[in-house]
C-alpha cells in the first residue's frame, strides 16, 4: 500500500483517493499535474475517539481532518507530495489508544500522529511517540500533556486547561460571588481543571467550599449530587464534557441544586449541545472556549478564514451542521485542521523529506509561528519552544437569550506562564 503512489498504479491511487478524500472519482479531486508530480505521499495518522464517551469530540476531530487533508491535497499537497491518512478508533479507552498508536507507526508506516482531545491519552502516549520516534500532535488540554508528562515528541496545538481558565479569572471570576463548589470528570483533565480553576479562584479571594469527581459515563448522578449542599455555594465550577454534562446539568437542576447557583466551565460542558439540551440550570452560565460557536462572535480579522473553514467542515454560521442539524464541536475540531496545516509548515520549513529529518521537523515546530489563515482559521499563534505549548486567544462566552455568546476575548499575551520545562535538553 504505501507504494501505490510511486508506482502510479490508477487503481490504488483511486484508493488512496476515497480514504483522503471520501471522493468516488480521481479527476474530481486531484488536477493531473498534481498527480503528474507526485512522489512518495507522507503519511499520517490519527488516533480520534469515534466511539465510546468522547464520541462526539472524535467524529469531528475526524470530519476535520479530512477536510484539511482534502484542501491539502487540492491545493499542490506538501512540497508536491500528497497526504494519506490513516485513522484508528481508540473507542474512548486508553489501552487501545496505544495499541492503535502503536499499529499506525509499525504496521501501517506513519509519519506523524494526530491524537485526540482525551488527555489521558495524550499523556499515555508522549512516552510511546519518543519510543517511536514519531511527532505527535495532542488536541487534550489537561496540564500535564506539555509539563511533567510531555517530552520533545510531542506538541499541542491548543491552549491548555491553565491559559483557558486564566482567561475565564480575567474576565468571569471577578464579577462572581465568592464561594465555589468544584464537580469534575474523574480523569486528568477533569482533575486538571479543578486543580487551576481553584488555584485562580483563591487568588482572586474566593472561598473553596468543596469538589467531587465523577466517571466518564455516568448516568445517575444523584448518589453524587445528594453529598452536595447548594446553600454552601454560590459559583458551582463544572468540569464535564458533551453528554456527561448534559445529564448532570439536567440533573442538578430537577434536585434544586442550581437554584441562585451560576454555572461557571469550559466550553466542553456545551460542546456538541445546543442550548435548549442543557436545560435552564444551564441560563447564566459562563464558559471558556477556543473557538467561538456562532461567525457573528468572530473577529472581523478572521471572518473570511472562518467561513472558508466552516464551509470545508460543512457547518453554518450558528455552529449546525448543514447536512445534520446537530451542533459541531468548534471549539476542538479546529485544533485538528490546524495540525495538518501545522504539519505542512514545519515539514516545509525544515525541508523534511523522510522519517530520517523528524529532528529537522522537531526543531522547527520548537517556537513555530501562525498567522491567521484559511489553515489557522483561529488566528495568530506561536508554539513555546520550550514545552511545545501554543499560545492563542481565548474566549469567553455566556449563555444569553437563549443563544451562547461571546462576551468578550483575551488576547495570547495576557495568558503566558512560565514554562515548567525545556524539552530541548532532549537529544532527538
Amino acid at each position: 500500500m504505501h507504494n501505490s503512489i510511486k508506482n502510479h498504479s490508477r487503481r490504488t491511487l483511486l484508493q488512496a483517493t476515497a480514504r483522503l478524500a471520501g471522493a468516488a472519482t480521481l479527476a474530481g479531486i486531484y488536477p493531473p499535474a498534481l498527480l503528474a508530480q507526485s512522489g512518495k505521499p507522507i503519511h499520517i495518522g490519527c488516533t480520534h475517539d469515534l466511539t465510546g464517551t468522547l464520541s462526539m469530540d472524535g467524529t469531528w476531530n475526524d470530519v476535520a481532518v479530512k477536510a484539511a487533508v482534502k484542501w491539502v491535497n487540492t491545493h499542490g499537497g506538501i512540497g508536491g507530495r500528497l497526504i494519506e491518512l490513516h485513522t484508528e478508533d481508540t473507542e474512548t479507552n486508553t489501552q487501545t489508544a496505544l495499541r492503535k498508536f502503536r499499529s499506525l507507526v509499525l504496521d501501517r508506516g506513519v509519519d506523524f500522529v494526530v491524537g485526540a482531545t482525551h488527555s489521558g491519552h495524550n499523556i499515555a502516549s508522549a512516552p510511546v511517540a519518543k519510543e517511536l520516534k514519531t511527532p505527535y500532535f495532542a488536541s487534550g488540554t489537561a496540564l500535564e500533556t506539555t509539563t511533567d508528562k510531555g517530552n520533545r515528541w510531542i506538541f499541542r496545538g491548543v491552549n491548555n486547561i491553565r491559559q483557558q481558565m486564566k482567561a475565564m479569572a480575567l474576565v468571569a471570576l471577578k464579577e462572581l460571588k465568592p464561594r465555589y463548589y468544584f464537580v469534575g470528570a474523574d480523569y486528568a483533565w477533569g482533575r486538571s481543571l479543578v486543580k487551576e480553576t481553584k488555584t485562580y479562584v483563591s487568588a482572586e479571594g474566593g472561598q473553596i467550599i468543596g469538589e467531587t469527581f465523577i466517571p466518564l459515563g455516568t448516568a445517575d448522578f444523584a448518589p453524587y449530587l445528594n453529598n452536595i449542599d447548594p446553600r454552601s455555594f454560590d459559583t458551582l465550577v463544572v468540569g464535564m464534557t458533551g453528554g456527561d454534562a448534559v445529564r448532570f446539568l439536567r440533573q442538578a437542576y430537577s434536585m434544586g441544586l442550581l437554584n441562585n447557583i451560576t454555572v461557571v466551565g469550559n466550553i466542553a460542558v456545551t460542546s456538541g449541545s445546543s442550548v435548549p439540551d442543557l436545560g435552564p440550570g444551564a441560563k447564566g452560565s459562563w464558559y471558556t472556549t477556543m473557538y467561538p460557536r456562532r461567525s457573528a462572535d468572530v473577529p472581523d480579522a478572521l471572518k473570511e478564514f472562518d467561513e472558508a473553514y466552516r464551509s470545508a467542515i460543512g457547518v453554518d454560521g450558528e455552529g449546525v451542521e448543514k447536512a445534520t442539524g446537530r451542533v459541531a464541536n468548534l471549539p476542538y475540531s479546529f485544533v485538528a485542521w490546524q495540525a495538518i496545516f501545522q504539519i505542512k509548515q514545519a515539514i516545509e520549513q525544515s525541508g523534511w523529506g523522510s522519517r530520517a529529518d523528524h529532528p529537522k521537523f522537531i526543531e522547527a515546530m520548537e517556537g513555530l509561528v501562525g498567522k491567521g489563515s484559511i489553515g489557522y482559521p483561529q488566528g495568530d499563534f506561536r508554539f513555546r519552544p520550550e514545552d511545545h505549548q501554543i499560545v492563542h486567544r481565548q474566549y469567553i462566552e455566556t449563555i444569553r437569550d437563549d443563544r451562547l455568546q461571546v462576551v468578550t476575548y483575551v488576547e495570547p499575551d495576557q495568558l503566558g506562564y512560565p514554562p515548567e520545562v525545556d524539552y530541548r535538553t532532549e537529544a532527538l
